[in-house]
This record gives C-alpha cells, structure tokens and sequence, in this order.
C-alpha cells in the first residue's frame, strides 16, 4: 500500500514535491523539499486544500528555508538547550584524553554563561552578536547585574562554547561554527590581598578555628565537625598562598604527589605534582608548606587512629584536602566567602570583591615583590611571563638583582615520599 498519492515533481528536479496521504477524506497537501547544500528533506504540511495554493505556499517555504541555510541555517531545528543536553554528554564521553576538571569546567561555563539567555532559542537562528553579547557582558546569578568580563575570560568562554558548536556542526544542525571575534577589554586581575589584611586574615583564622573547641564540657560531634572543616579550609588558604596553585588543580592532589625539594642553603620545602589546565607540572612550594602538611597529616592519621607509618602504607593515593570518608572536597568556595567576610576583608582597598581565586593572585604579588624571576614564577605558576607581567608588573621591584624565593633544586627525598613530614 502506497503512503502517497497525486504525487507531483513540480519543478522536475525533486526540489519541490506534492503529495496526499490515503485514506483522508479531506486530505491536506503535504511537500516534500530539498534544499540545496542540506542533507536530507524537509518534509511538511502545506495546510492547503487547494493544490495551486499548496505549490505557491511550497515555492515560498523552498526559497525563506534556502535562504536560512545560506545564512548558516539548517533543516534540523534544536534550541541551544537542547543541544546543549546532547552535546555535554557526548563531550564527557570523547574527551578521555584531558583532566575531568578541564571538561566540567568547559560544561559548566556553556550551562551558567550561555544557556540562560540563548537556552530557548533555535540553534540556527543564533548569531555572532547574540553569543558576543551574551560572552562580553555576563550576568551574574546572586545581584543579576551585568558584569563585563575581561578578555582573559572572554577567551575562556569562546572557547567552551565553540566546543559546543563544533558538535552542533557535526549534527548538522548549523552549517558552520561562528567567528566569535572578541574585542579589547581593559585587562584585570582579580584582587589579592595586600600585606596588612592578609595578616588579619591569618590571624583571625588561628581563633576562628580553635573557638569550636572551646566552651563548657567536651566538644561534641558537631563542634569536631566544625573544628574538622575549619581547620581543613585555614591550611588550604595558607597552602595556596604559599604554591600559587589553582583552585582545581589542588582538589585531586594526593599524598603521593608530594616529594622533597630542597634549596641552595639546604632548607627543606616539597615539590607538588599537579594536573591543570596547561597539563602537568611540578610546583615548588615555599618551605613553610612543610609544616603546613605535617599538622594535616599529623590530623588525619589521627582522626584514622593510625600512625604516620600506617597513614603511609595505607592512603598514599588520598586526596590532601578530603572528607571524612576520603572523598576529595569539591569546593571551599561558600567557606571562603563567609570567612573573608566575617574577618572583615571581604573587599580590596578600591572595594574590589575578593574570590577564592585571589589566594593564587596573592602568591604572585608576594612572590613578586620578594624578588621572584618572572620566568621563573610564571614557570611555577603554569602560566606565561606575559600574563605575570601585564597583571603583576607593578608590584615588581626596580631592583634587577633577583635573589629567587621559588627557585630550588629538584632534588628527591630518599625513603617514601612523605618522609621529610617524618
């Protein structure tokens, strides 16, 4: 039994073409287009009873729908948010060559910058100054205020959502990626803290996590639970300003990724093996970090009931910075927040809002103004010379003679890897 009935090529080509469905006793003209430079066939009803005001109504539909391919269009019309939900699951799956954080991160900034404001539009009809306006000018979720972003971040999210589009290309549901040009910005970093509030911070942090064991009685399980996570997030704070890592490259860094480094006076500090954005890289701590890891070592083992010989046979592949049950903590950004703000250095001289991310930003003034080689830092911050220059350069001394608080000798520890915490 045939699905079709008065069939009829009207140009002769199979560009246009008419048909009824049987069995209808008032069938509707249905057309069966193919544009020119799209796959496969749009197929649809005219809504016409009238057969010349189905091939009028068909000629209109053939030339706005080759017009729209033309322009970049396609046939296969999905809103950003739906492909959007196929394409992050497929990124997850073909990207096994580069770190979980890396793929999260891309996924994470398409979903909170981009799918907002575009997620209910169809994919084909976005253009260039919709995707700009939407990456220049994000908005924020807590004050909804429109924030310019610099052109740092501006790259970043270019490059996520391109991602995006090359899948979307692949799908055919647009015929080509969108140019995306971005303009200037006026370049910022984010604040560090100056010497004066970082001092307070640090001091207020020695009381903060103390006062959870204070009071009437024992401490019971709810006080230990606080004491745990305070103490936990104060000796991250004081770790990332003392190695410049990044937020996601500490999250994953294991016990068995520390090894000893020791400088030209012979003062013991530790190398850090992390996994970021730029690939792999051993950061050379300041020698202070030693003792920082020694109190959570000597805090973990404990809260194990084992010794440092146990902890070392036992949990090497652990995260440093972990739950009770050994799970990595996913983020101290909420704890960040609230402690900044309680010690009263929640905002920069020039009222900038300080994030988890200007710990990192401080290392690298401080580093800076103890006279670090710039290649050097940059080299141990996994980032470019340029970056530290065009950001930092003014907190460098005029001084040339660099006498390096980063530079030291790659020199490893003999034994297992956390026998300098011995």
């Amino acid at each position: 039994m045939s699905f079709y009935i008065n069939k009829d090529d009207i140009n002769g080509d199979g560009s246009i073409v008419l048909y009824q469905r049987p069995n209808l006793k008032n069938p509707k003209w249905q057309v069966r287009l193919k544009i020119p430079n799209a796959k496969g066939y749009k197929t649809i009803s005219t809504g016409q009873l009238d057969k010349s005001e189905a091939i009028k109504w068909s000629r209109n539909k053939f030339f706005e729908l080759s017009y729209k391919v033309e322009s970049g269009g396609s046939l296969n019309e999905k809103t950003f948010g739906q492909v959007f939900d196929e394409w992050k699951d497929f990124y997850r799956e073909t990207n096994t060559q580069v770190t979980k954080e890396f793929v999260e991160g891309n996924i994470n900034i398409v979903e909170r910058v981009f799918l907002p404001s575009l997620g209910s539009q169809k994919i084909d009809t976005i253009n260039d100054a919709d995707l700009l306006t939407t990456l220049v000018k994000y908005k924020g979720k807590r004050n909804k205020t429109e924030v310019e972003v610099s052109n740092r971040t501006r790259m970043t999210y270019r490059f996520a959502v391109l991602r995006l589009y090359d899948y979307a290309v692949s799908r055919r549901y647009v015929n080509q990626l969108p140019k995306l040009k971005i303009g200037n910005a006026k370049s910022t970093a984010r604040p560090h803290f100056g010497k004066k509030d970082w001092d307070k911070l640090t001091r207020y942090m020695r009381g903060w996590v103390e006062d959870t064991l204070k009071g009437e009685g024992e401490p019971n399980g709810y006080d230990l639970m606080r004491h745990r996570q305070k103490f936990y997030l104060q000796h991250y704070i004081l770790i990332m300003a003392n190695t410049g890592c990044r937020v996601g490259e500490m999250r994953d860094v294991t016990w068995s990724r520390l090894s000893q480094s020791v400088d030209g006076a012979g003062t013991p500090s530790v190398n850090i093996s992390v996994q970021g954005k730029t690939g792999s890289r051993q950061v050379i701590a300041q020698p202070v970090v030693v003792e920082y890891l020694q109190r959570i070592l000597d805090y973990r083992a404990g809260e194990l009931g084992m010794t440092k010989q146990e902890f070392q046979s036992k949990r090497m592949n652990e995260p440093i910075f972990c739950k009770p049950d050994g799970t990595p903590v996913g983020s101290y950004k909420k704890s960040f927040d609230k402690l900044i703000k309680d010690a009263d250095v929640a905002f920069s001289d020039d009222g900038k809002k300080r994030v988890i991310y200007s710990v990192r930003h401080t290392y690298a003034v401080f580093r800076l103004t103890a006279k670090t080689p710039l290649f050097q830092l940059a080299a141990n911050m996994g980032t470019s010379a340029k970056m530290i220059q065009e950001f930092y350069g003014h907190h460098q001394p005029d001084d040339p003679t660099y006498v390096s608080s980063v530079t030291q000798s790659n020199q490893q520890s003999k034994g297992t890897p956390l026998s300098f915490l011995d």
